[in-house]
Order: C-alpha cells, then structure tokens, then sequence
C-alpha cells in the first residue's frame, strides 16, 4: 500500500488508484488477482432534491434551511446554546415557504448578514436573530424556527425557552448536564405526553396482545434522533419492555435494538 492509497498488484505489475472502488483479491492460483467490482458512492439525496428551488434560494446569512431532520434539531441546539432563547415557531405549507421567509427577511434584515455581523450585534448589546427552516417534503410542509437574544421586536409575539418548551414534533429542547460538564447543555427529548403514552402502549402489547407490537415498537425507536436525552427515554423504555416480558410470557423477548449516537452533522 502507498502513501496516495494507490493498490498494487506485485504478481501482475499493476497499479490501480484506490478511489471508491471496491477491490476483491481471488487467492485461487500461485499468484494474487484481482476484480474491481464497482464505483461505490455514499452521497446523500442533495439538498435540492428535499427543498424547493424557490425556498433554497434564501439560504445564507443568518437563514439556515434543513430538509433532514437531524441536522435541522442540531442547529436548533446551536442557537439555544449561542443565547438565542426567545422564539417564535410556526408551520406553513411548503409551497409558502419562499414567501414566508422573504417575510422575515423584509421585518429583519439583520438576517441577511453574516455570523461577524452578529458578533458585532451582540458586543454592542444589540438584537440579535436567527431564523431556522426545516422543509418536510413528503408531508407538504416546512416547520419555521425564529430566534433572538432580545425579544425586542414587536411584531413578534416571542416565547422565553426556559418557560414554554420549544418543540419539533415530538420532540423539546431541554437543558441538560452531561456527565463531567460544569454546565447544562441544550439537547433533545420526547415530550413527556408523548414518552408516557409509549410507555403505556408497550405495557399494553404485552399485556394483552399483540405482544409484537411492543417488539416494533422498539426497532422504530432506532430512528429517533440519538440525542442524549433521547437515548435515555430509549433505555428506559427497554426495561419496561424487558421487565413486563419476563413478567407476564414464557418466551424470550425479541432483542431491543441498540441505537447510534448522534454525530454533528452538516446542514442538509
């Protein structure tokens, strides 16, 4: 193997460059072959392709626009975290986003600058906003997340973050401390309705039947976003499933998948 990641084949004298083929070596004769089977390519779906033309366009400044979901509650998170924690949050169709965001766009223009022009706002001890949208194609719809320091601006009616939950979904910005940390972090979690209904669902499905709804119940959790707090709700909700099993049938339970751990992801 060479430094550039080049492969050779000594018994044939050939040199082939390793990019993103897939290379199977056939030990079969005295000396090594080998087949180069395909290009392999890991690209995600483009951004493009989730979020309309028109919506896209407005991208840039302080307008993030997500069409995945993890990356849309990551940025979230960040603008929590940076001090923006008075909200205001909405849902339009998708095909209003364009017009909605030109909205936001015309009453704060702050919102076309970039992340220096924000700084400076915020030494100066002036407003500072950011507006998040995630655009959720196969249900026609874009989900809006506007954010400031200083819920100033009165044709806003703004929400305080530490008083009212701000949600996507299912799902709430909460604050919490991880292990080893001096200081809470924003992250994510099922809201409490929604996270007690579960819990009751699997008690029911193993209670009375059908005892496989609880085991699906636990491999659609896997694609729950894998915040720390998420993970959380998730284990608990494995012993009550493990706990009510063992009590009320003779058979094995079918395995709780595990779940990945959310990395930090680019917006898409």
């Amino acid at each position: 193997m060479s430094d550039d990641g080049a492969l050779v084949g000594a018994a044939e004298g050939v040199r082939l460059q390793r990019r993103g083929r897939l290379i199977l070596f056939c030990p079969t004769s005295p000396t090594f072959s080998f087949i180069v089977l395909s290009h392999i390519s890991c690209q995600s779906t483009p951004l493009i392709d989730r979020v309309p033309a028109a919506l896209l366009a407005h991208r840039g400044g302080q307008i993030i626009i997500a069409g995945k979901r993890d990356p849309a509650m990551q940025r979230i998170s960040d603008a929590l975290g940076a001090g923006l924690t008075w909200f205001v949050q909405g849902r339009t169709g998708l095909q209003n986003g364009a017009e909605l965001v030109d909205k936001f766009r015309t009453r704060l223009p702050q919102l076309t600058r970039d992340r220096r022009h924000a700084h400076r706002q915020k030494l100066a001890g002036k407003p500072r906003y950011r507006l998040i949208v995630f655009a959720n194609r196969p249900q026609s719809e874009i989900l809006f997340w506007l954010l400031t320091d200083q819920a100033e601006h009165a044709s806003e009616k703004w929400v305080d973050s530490s008083r009212d939950k701000l949600t996507f979904y299912q799902w709430e910005a909460v604050r919490h401390t991880r292990e080893g940390a001096s200081k809470p972090a924003w992250t994510w979690a099922m809201s409490t309705d929604k996270f007690a209904n579960l819990k009751r669902e699997i008690v029911d499905a193993i209670r009375r039947g059908p005892a496989e709804r609880a085991a699906a119940l636990g491999r659609e959790s896997r694609t729950w976003p894998g915040f720390a707090r998420v993970r959380a709700q998730r284990e608990q909700l494995r012993r009550v499933y493990e706990w009510e099993w063992q009590r009320k049938r003779s058979d094995p339970a079918p395995p709780w998948p595990g779940q990945r751990f959310l990395q930090r992801v680019r917006t898409q």
